[in-house]
């Protein structure tokens, strides 16, 4: 026994796994039509490599995976695995006594095949069962159609059933493979016999080109040395450059950066003087502010105006200090503008002469580049030179190759003019069969095309609202991302606003020690109400306007009483924490707006008094009375001025923007840092707002959160359906690429028989044509015509042009280098220029502003002058007011003196400065000429780097071993340009002459010798094809009369008389080995002439016998058979029943069957059935234990 079972699982019908075990003797496959008993022979015939899915009667591969039921899914995949017996060696290549073979395929169409579970190859199985009569032209599965193919096939085709049966199909793949090796040999030896001809006429011109190359190796190896050497010196020289260089970069470096530190030190003193100057300003104003303020009272006292005399002697000198600020501004204004034009000028002049530069650069750069593009063409047009002249030698070597199977071709296109005609009338019929299954495919392609466009719509739908959905979730991510970071940033900026509040930040030392230690002790805090800045609540809009008003009584700390305090202040002391003040609520004396001046609260832009400008607790009214009281705000300064003059000065006033105006008639303000005046107050409404907004994003988000959700689960639902118009739409591929395919195959079928039907009827002018071509052909190789003269001294010229055109380009590098240096220097001298004109813009921006508040200073000033002046009368001061108005001139003088000098100091700074920035503007014009100084001998190092590297593939480590003591870089550079001139005048030059010349003939007398080898292979496969062909013939006459005596015997026993033979039609091919089989067949009392005539059954039965005479000769391991039955009588069907129960003690036979004679010789039944439908189930019977049981019984 050799075939053991067969397993099938998802092959056709038979969904789940089963087994089918091959007893000895006959298995009979029984079942009603439809059943999927067929599937078994399809299943074994696709294991054993059958590629066709028409022979499995489907469309596609892919219809023997089962496909599903109303119940069932459609499987992924099928498998089937059959088992046999190794012991007797049925597989001798295989060393395993029980060998599975299994084959497996996928929707995707991919296939995958084992044998014994490791995967292998379809041509391994193949090989395995060559010899066997298991392949697929062999005899081991036969059907209905396997038995009319047998009887109307042509005779050539039948053939390959008798060589599998001869057993000579192993004999006929190595004769394929020899004549397959003898036409690689020939063509090889041809090729060689060509290259030695070649290689001959080749040695006369090596010589002499190998010559020109060793004076020319000569040369470039002394021009290689001077280079090198050349090389090496600039890369030392330009590293003790660029050394000198770096080291004047440091030291104007170090300059820089010491100037820029006086520069910064002068600034520093600057401000400090300024500062020193203003504030000087500052207390001269509060002297004369007091001094008015004795006037005042005395005017009171006395009634008289003469005390205003020294308001007026106060308003004059503030007046001539004003007068001189602004003459010293209006010189520093000229300073500037003097400078600021020097830098503009010199900023335009530098701007124009970079245009000239660039324009130059430009056209350097152009040109620069149209020379490569020309050298770059040059050396293009010399190997397109050289290659046309190798084409043309190796189109003369072609010719002379091919003189002979010319002459052989023209004879042989001659001899066919005679066979054209009969070839023509077998070319017309099979045309039209091959046209009438073209339009059948066209329309199975059509509709599978609609189809398959349909599907395609539809998943377009589905992938646009695929697209459509992703964007959403991109969308909806990015708005979370960048919400994300908002509210990160939000929280960053909430934890580290309620840190600052926390720690008192914005608070003096002893102010913030304290209330951080009252923060973690519970009595410490029980003597503190709070801060000031903590009792009251300022709206935004007022925040700089109260800032401004409480000054520094916004760190204060109110109490309860003043035991509080004493007990606060202890704590101070005793911690040494500093000094605070503090407000006791029992002692704090509220100050309100005099009743009498009520009327300024109705002057334009007033807002309000600053106490009801804010909110509070009730029981904090005094401290908030007596801190902005007395205070009213105004929206601009000009309108505060004005509501100041009309008050008599007796109101104090700030405004929104921080101005202020004290009673004593000083007026302070300038620009003020908003966030730190607010900061105060601002911190914890900064604070709620920055919760509030962190809040309303969180909120954001979450719905972002919702959408991005939503999103993807819509995209999730979209890519499923797409996934399943995915896979339909693969099928649907799939089936359109067969059929379009099986279409491709049969209109090329088409289009091949139209164009060999045309071909052969124009042949005879083709053949003339032909022969004309290679006459031709023939007569250029015997006329002489090969290799173009090359001219020689044209090159020379053409290669001198391009050597000056090499020159030239380096020329410009040189330029461009120069002018990208100075380009370089051109723009930091812009940018330098740029950065003094924008600092004198803001400076003298500065000044003028300074200038227009003086301007109206003194402005004011006169106006108050007006007044006292017609306010001044004989009062009388007394003693005590006398002395501190003379203490407050002398303070006064001394105060004028010292701001003399301040200003002088000033202007020594200022004067400093400006000497600085010129310095330094020298000193960064230095660095950049070094600064291009340094770029220019790094561009050459690079350039020579470039040279060295690209013409000898070397660094300056690896050059440097070739440094010579006695180099003279004087005369380098004259040496270089002889031996340029030199090679120049060389020409062209092989370098591989000497090589080839030493090589070729050592080449050609091992071509000659391989020469010699391969016609002796050549000999020997000759007697390989003739021993083969030999003993293929002489076996398959002797098992071919052994089949055909076997075919009489049977053929006359099964008909009962009759007689039938084969025969091999030696006239149907020139070589017997490719003759046709003939068969004949006469039952009884017939007299037929041809095999048509037979009737089905008939046909069938001389099948069968030919079935059974194969089989008397050679028994197989197994054979499936059918429904081969099908055909044949009642009769017949004993007969041939009875038949083949004789054959099964050496062959295993499975016999699919309707007939009971074949059913009762079968030893072992299997039933296949469809108890649920679409699925295939299996149920055996054993004949044999069935006969014991009934006899027993």
């Amino acid at each position: 026994m050799n075939f053991k079972k067969i397993e099938v699982f998802g092959f056709k019908s038979f969904a789940d796994r089963k087994v089918i075990e091959i007893n000895e003797g006959i298995t009979g496959i029984v079942g009603p039509n439809g059943c999927g008993k067929s599937n078994v022979a399809d299943a074994v015939r696709w294991v054993l490599g059958e590629q066709s899915a028409k022979a499995l009667r489907g469309k596609s591969m892919q219809d023997v995976i089962f496909n599903g039921t109303k119940v069932r899914k459609s499987m992924s995949f099928a498998e089937v695995s059959l088992f046999f017996d190794n012991t007797e060696k049925l597989f001798p290549t295989l060393a395993f006594d029980e060998v599975k073979i299994t084959r497996k395929l996928f929707r995707s169409g991919e296939s995958e095949y084992y044998i014994n579970d490791t995967q292998c190859r379809l041509m391994d199985i193949q090989e395995i069962i060559r010899n066997t009569g298991l392949g697929k032209e062999g005899y081991s599965i036969i059907g209905q159609g396997r038995v009319s193919e047998i009887i109307n096939a042509k005779p050539v085709d039948r053939r390959a059933i008798f060589e599998d049966a001869a057993g000579i199909s192993t004999h006929k793949k190595r004769k394929k493979e020899a004549q397959s090796k003898l036409e690689r040999t020939e063509t090889n030896l041809q090729r060689i016999e060509s290259i030695l001809l070649e290689l001959d006429r080749q040695l006369e011109p090596l010589e002499r080109q190998s010559a020109d190359a060793r004076k020319y190796l000569q040369l470039r190896d002394e021009l290689r040395d001077l280079e090198i050497n050349e090389f090496v010196y600039g890369f030392e020289h330009n590293a003790e450059l660029k050394a000198q260089v770096q080291k004047t970069l440091d030291e104007v470096a170090e300059q820089l950066e010491s100037m820029r530190g006086q520069y910064a030190d002068a600034d520093k003193q600057y401000n400090k003087k300024t500062a020193d100057r203003n504030n000087t300003d500052v207390y001269i104003s509060r002297l004369r502010d007091e001094l008015t303020a004795l006037a005042v009272a005395a005017e009171s006292v006395r009634g008289a105006g003469n005390t205003l005399s020294e308001r007026m002697s106060h308003l004059t000198s503030n007046r001539a200090d004003a007068e001189a600020r602004l003459v010293a501004i209006e010189e520093d204004i000229d300073k500037k503008d003097e400078e600021h034009t020097y830098h503009v000028t010199h900023l335009n002049m530098a701007k124009e002469e970079q245009s000239e530069v660039k324009e130059e650069y430009d056209e350097a750069d152009g040109e620069y580049e149209e020379l490569l593009a020309k050298i770059t063409q040059g050396e293009q047009e010399m190997e397109s030179r050289n290659d046309e002249l190798l084409k043309a030698m190796e189109s003369i070597a072609d010719i002379k190759e091919n003189y002979g199977k010319l002459t052989a071709e023209r004879d042989t296109l001659l001899e066919r003019e005679d066979e054209l005609s009969a070839e023509m009338t077998d070319i017309k019929s099979e045309l039209k069969d091959a046209e009438e299954d073209r339009l059948e495919l066209e329309k199975d392609v059509d509709r599978l095309r609609r189809q398959r466009d349909r599907l395609a719509s539809s998943r377009n739908e589905v992938m646009f609202s695929l697209r459509e959905a992703g964007e959403k979730v991109e969308k909806n991510r990015a708005a979370m991302t960048e919400l994300q970071t908002r509210i990160s940033g939000l929280e960053s900026r909430i934890k580290m606003l309620a840190e600052y509040s926390r720690d008192y930040a914005n608070f003096r030392d002893a102010v913030k020690h304290l209330m951080q230690a009252a923060r973690g002790d519970e009595e410490l805090s029980s003597h503190i109400e709070g801060l000031v800045a903590e009792i009251i609540k300022v709206p935004k809009e007022y925040e700089t306007a109260i800032t401004t008003a409480l000054g520094g009584s916004v760190q204060n700390v109110v109490t309860a009483d003043e035991e509080d305090a004493k007990f606060l202040i202890r704590y101070l002391k005793n911690n040494r924490l500093g000094t605070v003040t503090f407000l006791p609520l029992t002692s704090y004396k509220r100050r309100d707006l005099d009743p009498r001046l009520a009327g300024i609260l109705r002057e334009r832009g007033c807002l309000g008094e600053a106490s009801k400008l804010v909110s509070f607790d009730k029981r904090y009214d005094n401290i908030v009375s007596g801190l902005l009281g007395s205070t009213v705000v105004f929206d601009n300064t000009d309108n505060a001025v004005e509501a100041a003059r009309r008050s008599g000065y007796n109101v104090r006033i700030v405004t929104l923007e921080g101005d202020m105006i004290n009673t004593s008639g000083a007026i302070s303000g300038g620009a003020v840092n908003r966030s730190a005046m607010a900061s105060v107050f601002g911190h914890e409404r900064t604070l709620e707002e920055y919760r509030v907004a962190a809040e309303k994003m969180k909120k954001e988000y979450d719905k972002a959160v919702v959408a991005y959700k939503d999103a993807q689960e819509e995209a999730d639902e979209l890519q499923e359906q797409l996934k399943v118009f995915d896979e339909d739409f693969r099928n649907a591929e799939v089936e359109l690429a067969t059929a379009s395919q099986k279409l491709e195959k049969a209109s090329g079928r088409c289009d091949e028989l139209s164009s060999s039907l045309t071909a052969k009827t124009g042949a005879r002018e083709n053949i003339r044509r032909r022969i004309d071509m290679i006459n031709g052909a023939l007569d250029s190789v015997d006329a002489g015509k090969g290799v173009p003269v090359h001219d020689d001294e044209a090159e020379k010229e053409r290669r001198a042009g391009y050597a000056k055109m090499r020159e030239r380009s380096k020329e410009l590098s040189a330029r461009l280098t120069e002018l990208r240096v100075k380009l370089t220097s051109l723009e930091n001298a812009i940018a330098s220029h740029s950065e003094n004109i924008e600092r004198l813009e803001r400076e003298s921006k500065a000044l003028s502003e300074e200038r227009t508040a003086i301007r109206r200073i003194l402005s004011d000033t006169e106006d108050k002058i007006k007044q006292t002046e017609s306010d001044i009368d004989n009062a009388v001061v007394s003693d005590e007011d006398r002395k501190r108005q003379s203490e407050i001139k002398e303070k006064i003088a001394s105060l004028d003196e010292y701001k003399a000098k301040l200003d002088e100091e000033i202007a020594a700074v200022m004067n400093f400065k400006e000497s600085l920035t010129q310095s330094m503007i020298s000193a960064n014009e230095e660095k950049v000429r070094q600064e291009a100084k340094m770029q220019k001998i790094d561009e050459d190092a690079e350039e020579m780097r470039v040279h060295i590297s690209e013409e000898y593939d070397l660094d300056y480590e690896s050059a440097a071993r070739y440094r010579r003591a006695d180099f003279d870089h004087e005369k380098a550079a004259g040496e270089i340009g002889k031996l340029r001139r030199a090679m120049s005048k060389i020409g062209p030059v092989n370098l591989e002459a000497i090589d080839m010349y030493k090589e070729t003939q050592a080449r050609h007398d091992e071509l000659a010798a391989q020469r010699d080898d391969m016609r002796k292979a050549q000999s020997d496969i000759l007697e390989i094809i003739a021993n083969l062909s030999k003993e293929m013939s002489e076996r398959f006459d002797r098992e071919f009369k052994k089949i055909n005596s076997n075919f009489q015997t049977i053929f006359s026993e099964m008909f009962g008389g009759g007689t039938g033979r084969l025969e091999v039609d030696l006239d149907s091919a020139e070589d017997p080995l490719e003759a046709g089989i003939e068969i004949y067949a006469e039952p009884p009392g017939k007299n037929l002439r041809n095999l048509s005539q037979l009737s089905g059954g008939e046909q069938a039965f001389t099948a069968i016998c030919i079935l059974f005479a194969i089989l008397r000769l050679r028994p197989m391991p197994f054979c499936i058979l059918d429904e081969i039955d099908a055909a044949l009588d009642e009769s017949n069907v004993d007969l041939f029943a009875r038949y083949l129960k004789r054959f099964s003690d050496s062959t295993q036979f499975i016999v699919i069957t309707h007939r009971k004679p074949t059913m009762e010789q079968a030893d072992m039944l299997y039933g296949v059935t469809m108890q649920e439908l679409g699925v295939s189930d299996v149920v055996s019977v054993s004949l044999k234990e069935a006969v014991k049981h009934s006899e027993s019984k």
